[in-house]
């Protein structure tokens, strides 16, 4: 058990950037116990279809979440959403996000939405991006 909170400690920490060997061992467990929202945290401020994901209409370097993404990856926004939305059409649920994300804030509709983009997330954390870019 102390090993589990260890880990979901790791998790959390956004000063930490867990290996995504470490996170998917601990992802399902931590899924059920603190949901899925919170495990994607603000991954849904990067994808398409506003209100949801206002981090899209942001300046480049605007703010220091999207600055992190060039320090870490050397990625301009523009490349950084590219990366996103290629990710959701590879999967085939990029217009089904976008359309769910324009909707009011609603629990359920945000939920769904997660259960949508978690294989996304995981593309791209294989594709080399941190817990942290994803998720700050």
């Amino acid at each position: 058990m102390k090993e589990f909170m260890d880990l979901i400690q790791k998790l959390n920490d956004l000063d930490y950037d867990i290996s995504l060997e470490e996170e998917l061992e601990i992802q399902k467990d931590f899924i059920e116990k603190r949901g899925i929202i919170v495990y994607l945290n603000n991954f849904f401020q990067y994808l398409p279809g506003l209100p949801i994901g206002m981090y899209r209409g942001t300046v480049e370097n605007d703010i220091n979440h999207l600055r992190n993404i060039h320090k870490y990856s050397g990625k301009s926004n523009a490349e950084f959403f590219k990366d996103i939305d290629t990710s959701l059409r590879a999967k085939g649920v990029y217009e089904k996000v976008k359309f769910l994300l324009q909707g009011k804030r609603d629990s359920t509709i945000h939920e769904k939405a997660c259960n949508l983009v978690l294989p996304v997330y995981i593309k791209l954390r294989k594709e080399g991006y941190s817990r942290r870019q994803l998720i700050n």
